[in-house]
């Protein structure tokens, strides 16, 4: 009787002990939640002097992914490893050669391999995300701007961990057409550089088949910025640029041009035909006293000068960058504002030069 008294007792310590340990973990628990409130409080009632809106909106939804206790740091940490777990499946499933086993074809004839499969996990993943996001926090989607900033801030944690799979699938696909862009060029480079040499000169800097002062460094510099980006969002802010820079650099060359008379009949003139200036019209602004001080280029004009700068840039990749914006921008994005506008040109010119087959009939037959 006694042993059993000291074994109901010890039984019943032990069950104190783990209500005890419980109760301290829900109160640990709901001490942390009360804290990550409170700071998430503080950012939210912030003032847009303290905070701007977008770093408000980034800083919640990092610190909701950060936290694997809150369903949509749970929601992200576990689509992310999914996402990253089929891709892997995917790898084994190829031979040696990079291909699929049976052309494409595997375990069975009623399974097939979506070669848009990745883009298609993105794409439900940043959607799911977003919702749940929004569901636990509605205030992110209170406004149309609150839920854009929100949805911009899901793709960087999004792309931040799935860019270089999406970006190896699409780059696979459109590797044919990059490869041949950059072999004309090539050829391109080559057949003038043997023109030069068999009128007996010497290849040089000047000598380029794209005039020199025609190039713009810092398009260059945002064209090339553009692989370097990760997000929908920040690529369309250096397509933005590329083309600002452009046409800074070609009202520039304009207001030089038109300095100097002596300019007119210069071979590495943007504007070298009366037709070319026809189409150039000026703005003038009534705060200037009616003086015509900007100039605006026309669409063929821009067109070739953005045609030069991909020339010259020789960015290995760029239809799969392309086809990376066309694929993840959204429709606000794609269709208003200048980014649109910018993807739209982008697209035009380098279509144009995947169809070409002769650079110097199709872009620099004024120039001869």
């Amino acid at each position: 009787k006694k042993q059993k008294k000291n074994h109901a007792q010890t039984i019943a310590r032990s069950r104190k002990l783990d209500c005890r340990v419980a109760n301290r973990q829900v109160h640990v628990a709901d001490m942390t939640k009360r804290r990550r409130n409170e700071r998430s409080i503080d950012i939210t009632e912030s003032k847009e002097h303290e905070i701007p809106i977008n770093e408000k909106v980034l800083l919640v939804v990092s610190r909701s992914f950060n936290d694997r206790l809150s369903l949509s740091g749970h929601v992200y940490g576990w689509l992310i490893k999914e996402c990253k777990a089929r891709a892997g499946r995917e790898e084994e499933e190829k031979n040696e050669n990079g291909e699929f086993y049976d052309d494409k074809w595997y375990d069975n004839e009623s399974s097939f391999r979506d070669p848009r499969e990745r883009r298609q996990d993105v794409h439900g993943v940043l959607e799911h995300i977003t919702a749940t996001l929004i569901e636990i926090r509605p205030g992110l989607g209170a406004t149309r701007r609150l839920r854009r900033l929100t949805t911009t801030a899901v793709e960087a944690f999004v792309f931040g961990e799935l860019y270089d799979l999406v970006f190896a699938e699409i780059k696979e696909e459109v590797r044919e057409k990059d490869t041949n862009l950059m072999q004309k060029i090539s050829d391109f480079e080559m057949n003038h550089y043997s023109k030069k040499r068999q009128q007996k000169e010497m290849p040089s800097v000047h000598s380029y088949p794209v005039a020199v002062e025609n190039i713009s460094v810092g398009a260059l510099e945002a064209l090339l910025n553009i692989s370097e980006a990760r997000t929908p969002v920040d690529k369309l802010a250096y397509c933005v640029r590329f083309l600002e820079m452009i046409s800074a650099h070609f009202s520039d060359i304009r207001s030089r041009y038109c300095d100097n008379e002596n300019v007119n009949g210069s071979e590495n003139d943007v504007i070298n035909t009366e037709e070319d200036e026809r189409k150039i019209p000026k703005k003038t602004d009534k705060n200037m006293g009616g003086k015509s001080h900007a100039k605006v280029i026309g669409a063929d004009s821009l067109l070739k000068m953005v045609c030069e700068h991909i020339i010259v840039a020789k960015v290995s990749t760029l239809n799969a960058e392309l086809s990376f914006l066309e694929e993840f921008s959204t429709d606000e994005q794609m269709l208003h504002g200048k980014e649109g506008y910018s993807l739209a040109t982008l697209q035009a010119a380098l279509h144009f030069l995947n169809a070409s087959n002769d650079f110097d009939n199709d872009i620099f037959q004024n120039e001869d």
